[in-house]
Parts: C-alpha cells; structure tokens; sequence
C-alpha cells in the first residue's frame, strides 16, 4: 500500500517535466528516485513479516531485517512488536509493521490473518516461556 504512494510522488515530480516547470534533469532523476524507492517498498512490502526459525526470529520490515535470537526475546507487545535484549543486556524492541493496522482500513481477511499470526506468536513464547519456567525432570540414577 505504501509503495502506491510513490507514485503519486512520482506523478507531482513529472508534472512539472510535462509543463516545463523544472529543469530536465532534475525531474528525470526525481522520477527515477521516486520509482526506485517504491519498488523498494514494493518488495519489502511483499516479504514484510515474521518467520519462526529454529534458533531466531526474523521480522522483515520496510527497512531493515533483524534475526533475533529465540533466546534473548522477552516478549510480543500488542502493537504487535517484539521485545528482546541486546547480548549486553540493553532492551531492544522490533516492530512487526506486516501486522500492523493503525488508522488503516484494512479488508476484513487481511485484519483476520494479522490477529491469527500475532496470536501465533504470543502462544509460541507463551509456550516458551512456560518451557523455561518448569524444572529440569531429574534422572534416575542406576546402581
């Protein structure tokens, strides 16, 4: 959604190369940035999201990809984003901007596959945690 909007930056920056309000170069390499960031966003857009890994969590967002390590992830806040520390203790938080819905009008399948994957990784480290919480079983010992 956010890539159409480049193109109706792309549209103001040839208008004024259609009327001859600015010079030719610079509405050229306008419209090439224009449409060199919305394909960007256009991609990103398209692989934007979380995938569980069996050592990280990778979000994709618009701008940056993070592999965060299942380890060090603390929790999943209801923006939806991700709360995790650094490897010297510093928190960090990731927001998951494929979930994301703020002042969007969105159709109705798309709002529901949101909540189900956010609700899928609230019950992964809800599972998680619950794993860590228990005391290691101890083994019997033969003699």
């Amino acid at each position: 959604m956010n890539a159409f909007a480049w193109l109706a930056v792309t549209a103001l920056v040839l208008e004024p190369l259609v009327t001859g309000g600015l010079p030719r170069g610079v509405a050229i390499a306008g419209t090439v940035g224009c449409v060199l960031i919305g394909v960007h966003l256009a991609v990103r857009g398209y692989w934007a999201g979380a995938v569980l890994e069996p050592e990280t969590l990778v979000v994709r967002g618009f701008f940056r990809t993070r592999r965060i390590p299942k380890a060090s992830i603390t929790g999943i806040t209801e923006f939806p984003a991700v709360r995790w520390k650094r490897a010297d203790g510093k928190a960090r938080w990731s927001p998951i901007i494929a979930f994301c819905e703020e002042g969007q009008r969105v159709p109705s399948f798309v709002r529901r596959h949101n909540e189900m994957s956010i609700q899928r990784l609230r019950e992964w480290d809800h599972r998680r945690h619950l794993k860590a919480r228990r005391s290691p079983a101890k083994k019997r010992q033969r003699g």
